[in-house]
């Protein structure tokens, strides 16, 4: 019998936001701790259902907010 089980890191310092007046879904941002350790974005509910984003999609987030920051910030010089 082999009993595989996925290694999740700990997530340190993490801070929950609530996406719903109820907090049944959050977005909660942690470090998670472990070779190698990084920044983890995560959505969940209260039932325990996470999806975790990967690094990938974070870097594609990042960059799509700075083009709006930036052009918000070219819109407000005009």
């Amino acid at each position: 019998y082999i009993y595989s089980m996925e290694h999740r890191a700990m997530r340190l310092l993490s801070r929950r936001y609530d996406l719903t007046a109820t907090g049944y879904k959050y977005l909660e941002i942690g470090i998670s701790v472990g070779p190698p350790s990084y920044v983890e974005i995560a959505l969940g509910d209260h039932c325990g259902h996470e999806l975790s984003l990967s690094l990938e999609t974070q870097l594609v987030e990042c960059e799509l907010l700075a083009l709006v920051f930036n052009t918000q910030k070219k819109n407000r010089i005009k």
